[in-house]
């Protein structure tokens, strides 16, 4: 795929630069439906595809999460956009506190 206006700017590249899209799906052994769709961009050479879509039935809440990764010296390496069916999972963050690396 080709980078479109709002991926080539989280990403940092020019629009139509090429990338891949990866695709991950979370199952649980016993559930047909995906809780979870994750869609994850990253420069076309840096990785292989990787599954498809997730299914929502209309009207299911979703937690959607715009991701994005850096390297130390602050060029973008990864940008993923995650939606996961809220009925389904909690999604918990913790940062560490630049001071005390400790969770704020």
């Amino acid at each position: 795929m080709r980078a479109n206006d709002e991926l080539a700017s989280r990403m940092n590249v020019q629009v139509e630069t090429r990338l891949l899209e990866l695709v991950y799906r979370g199952r649980r052994p016993k559930e047909e439906a995906p809780y979870s769709i994750v869609r994850s961009y990253l420069l076309y050479a840096m990785a292989p595809p990787a599954p498809a879509e997730l299914g929502i039935s209309p009207g299911v809440a979703v937690i959607a999460i715009q991701r994005t990764s850096y390297d130390a010296r602050g060029t973008v390496v990864e940008t993923a956009d995650l939606v996961m069916s809220g009925d389904r999972v909690a999604a918990v963050y913790s940062t560490p506190c630049a001071r005390t690396r400790q969770p704020c």
